[in-house]
């Protein structure tokens, strides 16, 4: 299977840091840059101009997720760039940077996506019986490298071979803090999956994704078919990235956050309209949007690709329309002929499970990679408890009681 990079990004505001971490080889010495050494950063790496980890390194986070306190320094050792995530044992951040929102408060939502009455009683007393003690042993006191903001991550291939050595800078340079590479499975991340565990990392199954590989023929399934179809049917208009308006934007914003703001939790990550104007302008995400007659986008889809891989970005569609009317249907269908004819492996993230079953997908468990042993006894209860629970419970959950 295809192996995936990708990058991303962060700045400070006390309660939370960003790490990035720009390597070349594993023999170079790994210098660190804090915001005041930005342009310094640039000079240095011009090849980054525009790229999210740049622009994130100079900005305000605040300026990108309303609910997201962070700094951000960057690691560098060379071309590449990665992210990584310092939280400083808060708790009111969205939950892809806190563990904390991530395993109490949003579980407790996440409950509901089982068809189990012991499944979802399981999680909501795994969330009452932890929750306290999670707090008291400052959970969210963590390093999380290559936190790319984005509910789904693509990882670098160049950072398996460097895990030694961020993970000693890290230790040295912040002792008191818990290092996480999250958001990785073993079909896209297959060498940094083996050196992570090689390298001491506790791997833990946080969900369940859904991959579709382009070697199956999943263009020709009746739902997608029928998804495809469904476009000629109804009076929509194909909307390609460059064929955007600055209002098309400001919609596309709101569509977002119509669904998962409003809709699902108030903890994912609150993007934007400046977040989703620089991946517009920088092409950190491709978008793909539908325009009624009009002239409004109803509902849109985003994908960053890199090194064969492919993962799902923002999406978002009028949630005041009826269901009959397919928005998610045809721009998830749109998105899968885009990777089908990249010949991409593409990452769709995780629920709508009979749907994206019904697709084509392969359904494969996430992973969240913690290093803790350095940490005084306390500092790594939490994470043996929730190692322990996720991997006698939480993999049986997905596997037979996900809907």
């Amino acid at each position: 299977m295809a192996k995936i990079i990708l990058t991303k990004i962060q700045e400070k505001s006390h309660s939370f840091t960003i790490i990035f971490i720009a390597m070349e080889k594993a023999t170079h010495p790994i210098t660190v840059f804090t915001p005041k050494d930005a342009d310094r950063f640039l000079e240095e790496h011009r090849e980054k101009t525009g790229s999210i980890e740049a622009i994130l390194l100079k900005n305000d986070l605040s300026l990108f997720v309303t609910n997201l306190k962070a700094g951000r320094v960057i690691l560098s050792n060379g071309s590449v760039s990665i992210l990584a995530t310092l939280n400083k044992a808060k708790c009111e951040n969205t939950h892809i940077c806190s563990p904390y929102n991530a395993y109490i408060t949003y579980a407790k939502a996440y409950a509901d996506h089982f068809n189990s009455l012991w499944a979802k009683l399981l999680i909501i007393t795994f969330t009452k019986m932890f929750g306290k003690l999670f707090q008291w042993t400052k959970i969210d006191k963590i390093i999380q490298l290559n936190n790319t903001i984005s509910t789904i991550n693509l990882h670098s291939t160049d950072l398996s071979a460097l895990i030694p050595d961020i993970v000693l800078k890290l230790k040295k340079r912040y002792p008191k803090y818990t290092i996480m590479v999250p958001r990785l499975n073993q079909i896209m991340d297959s060498t940094l999956f083996t050196a992570l565990k090689n390298g001491g990392f506790v791997l833990i199954p946080t969900k369940m994704v859904h991959i579709y590989d382009p070697e199956d023929n999943y263009l020709s399934k009746r739902n997608v078919k029928a998804d495809l179809s469904l476009l000629k049917k109804r009076p929509y208009q194909i909307v390609y990235h460059d064929e955007l308006s600055s209002e098309d934007i400001k919609r596309i914003r709101e569509l977002y956050e119509m669904l998962f703001i409003k809709k699902h939790s108030r903890y994912a990550p609150d993007l934007t309209i400046h977040y989703f104007q620089q991946c517009y302008q920088h092409r950190w995400f491709e978008f793909i949007a539908l325009r009624n007659q009009s002239g409004i986008i109803d509902a849109f889809i985003s994908y960053a690709r890199m090194n064969g891989g492919m993962i799902c970005g923002p999406l978002g569609y009028d949630t005041t329309k009826p269901r009959e009317m397919g928005l998610l249907r045809m721009i998830i269908s749109l998105s899968l002929d885009r990777a089908k004819k990249t010949g991409s492996i593409y990452n769709l993230g995780s629920g709508n499970e009979k749907f994206k079953l019904m697709r084509g997908s392969h359904r494969e468990i996430e992973y969240n990679a913690i290093y803790y042993q350095h940490l005084p006894f306390y500092r790594q209860l939490p994470w043996k408890i929730i190692a322990w629970f996720s991997n006698r419970f939480l993999v049986k959950l997905f596997k037979k009681h996900l809907i």
